[in-house]
């Protein structure tokens, strides 16, 4: 049995690469639809924690124009729920590959009347050592924002 030693957090990439909390009409929040709150790097005895937390900020903030442009609409607001479906990470030759998959939902944050529904996925690599990985799974995490910010521009809620 590998025993996996937490790494330093995703989280901190955000603090690294300057990453302010957005003030908006949009949340979203993560969950792991497995049982793990962490992501542990294949080929190596590091695991990536804070996984969820930081999803929910790298979407919501990416999710940003659409929720200015559609403050009117839904003076609540709105909640982005975020369900991992797939998170890996493996070393391999030096390389640093990282895979999420994630399933979206959009609900109005009063009353949670469903809006919509998407999946989004990305895959990140990176020649570093999974100990200084965070920036490559933080990149993919804004990869997946990006898409779902996409997404939403396609959404019209009531």
């Amino acid at each position: 049995m590998t025993r996996h030693r937490p790494s330093r957090p995703v989280a901190a990439a955000i603090k690294a690469l300057r990453i302010s909390l957005p003030t908006h009409d949009v949340r979203a929040s993560a969950h792991a639809s497995r049982n793990d709150s962490y992501i542990p790097v294949a080929g190596s005895d590091i695991a990536y924690s804070d996984v969820e937390t930081t999803l929910g900020l790298a979407v919501s903030s990416a999710a940003l124009p659409w929720a200015d442009a559609r403050k009117a609409r839904r003076p609540g607001g709105w909640q982005l729920s975020i369900e991992l479906i797939q998170a890996e990470a493996e070393q391999r030759e030096g390389r640093l590959l990282v895979t999420l998959s994630v399933r979206a939902t959009l609900r109005a944050r009063e009353g949670k009347v469903y809006l919509a529904q998407t999946q989004a996925s990305c895959r990140q690599a990176g020649l570093v050592d999974p100990g200084r990985g965070a920036p490559v799974i933080y990149s993919c995490m804004s990869r997946v924002g990006r898409d779902l910010a996409g997404w939403l521009g396609s959404v019209e809620p009531n």
